[in-house]
């Protein structure tokens, strides 16, 4: 189901202090701050899951060829999903898109969560969870990168994706 698409509201154009340029312009954007925020919690769950992953796949199994198995998993489910990813933010509300990802990777997390806590968790389960957290992650990003020239006004593109990259890269340092 298609839903209308989002624009850039008049009322973004001059912000109050009619400072255009300044670096506290795009958090005066509510729109982008909320983008921004998802941004950086969507980082800090990959990055949890990511470590859980590899720490119970070690803890349990003790074989580096099992650890391997994960990339393996992540490099045959991302080529697929950047390339459907771009097609489906295409096509799709975006907003849409974004909220249903999300949705998804909180049930894949959940369900791993409880088969941990019960001590039913398989290294198949792992490897069946992060190829559909990389699905899943994929086609989110696709669809949220493209929500940016959305939620601010034209002349603060530019400064919003250089800022989404930025935290991306500190967030992959960290």
């Amino acid at each position: 189901r298609r839903l209308p698409r989002m624009t850039v509201d008049a009322r973004y154009r001059a912000l109050p202090d009619g400072n255009h340029a300044g670096g506290d312009a795009l958090l005066a954007l509510h729109d982008y701050r909320c983008l921004w925020g998802t941004n950086v919690a969507v980082f800090c769950g990959k990055i949890l899951m990511k470590m859980a992953s590899l720490q119970w796949l070690y803890e349990s199994t003790g074989s580096s060829m099992v650890l391997g198995g994960l990339g393996v998993i992540q490099l045959v489910t991302q080529v697929p999903s950047i390339l459907f990813g771009g097609v489906l933010a295409d096509e799709y509300d975006r907003r849409w898109l974004v909220a249903s990802m999300q949705a998804v990777a909180a049930v894949v997390c959940s369900i791993v969560g409880v088969l941990a806590f019960f001590e039913e968790l398989l290294p198949w389960h792992v490897y069946l969870s992060v190829g559909c957290l990389t699905v899943s992650g994929r086609l989110e990003s696709s669809a949220r990168n493209s929500l940016t020239p959305q939620v601010v006004p034209p002349h603060l593109v530019q400064r919003a994706t250089s800022t989404n990259v930025v935290t991306d890269n500190v967030g992959e340092i960290l």
